[in-house]
């Protein structure tokens, strides 16, 4: 009997150890997968951003001598940054809802957000440059700070009025970005219209 029970745990514990290995490697996997396919998703993120950057470092330019422009400009910027990140994933989340329903994709809600931090993995490391810079002042790292100031300029007015010497800002500009590309990955894969909760009926589609 109890070379039977040593025999039984071997063989549980053995196979409860495969089992494990392969679910983190099929989740590994999609991981993986979904970074593969969505390449050019991210893609998008950075010309919108560096587009937008732009654009904001021009409004910051020629707001920031007035705080109450600087204020207004500074939200127009961010919001138009989130708009562009909502069109986006919207767009993909509608079409992974089509491809889920005709069974030829699996369903994964939170892929919206997993985009979302691949896209601002280079946001990321400017972050952590800069952070690192602020309690070591090692030279070659406000490098990270400089970048990130033109890089994220959408954010710059804000920058300037709330936070101008926190090193966790740069931070913060992740979390927003993530969090609105994996709601709008939901709200388009629930086929929801936000312009509808202002009364706004979308226009049908034209059949051909």
């Amino acid at each position: 009997m109890m070379i039977y029970r040593v025999i039984v745990c071997c063989v549980y514990g053995r196979f409860h150890t495969l089992l494990t290995a392969r679910r983190e490697e099929g989740n590994g996997m999609q991981l993986f997968q979904i970074a593969k396919e969505h390449r050019g998703t991210v893609l998008k993120f950075q010309v919108n951003q560096f587009a937008l950057a732009l654009f904001s470092l021009m409004v910051f330019v020629f707001t920031m001598q007035n705080k109450f422009t600087m204020f207004f400009c500074g939200l127009f910027t961010m919001a138009f940054y989130w708009y562009l990140i909502y069109h986006l994933m919207w767009n993909i989340g509608g079409k992974d809802r089509i491809r889920v329903d005709g069974g030829r994709a699996k369903k994964i809600l939170w892929k919206g957000f997993y985009i979302g931090l691949l896209a601002n993995l280079f946001n990321l490391l400017l972050a952590v440059m800069n952070l690192v810079y602020y309690y070591t002042g090692i030279s070659w790292l406000r490098l990270g700070n400089i970048i990130a100031r033109l890089w994220e300029s959408m954010y710059a007015g804000w920058w300037q009025l709330f936070m101008p010497h926190n090193p966790l800002a740069h931070f913060l500009v992740v979390l927003p970005t993530v969090f609105v590309a994996g709601a709008a990955y939901l709200i388009g894969y629930h086929n929801i219209f936000l312009s509808s909760f202002l009364g706004i009926k979308p226009k049908p589609a034209k059949h051909r």
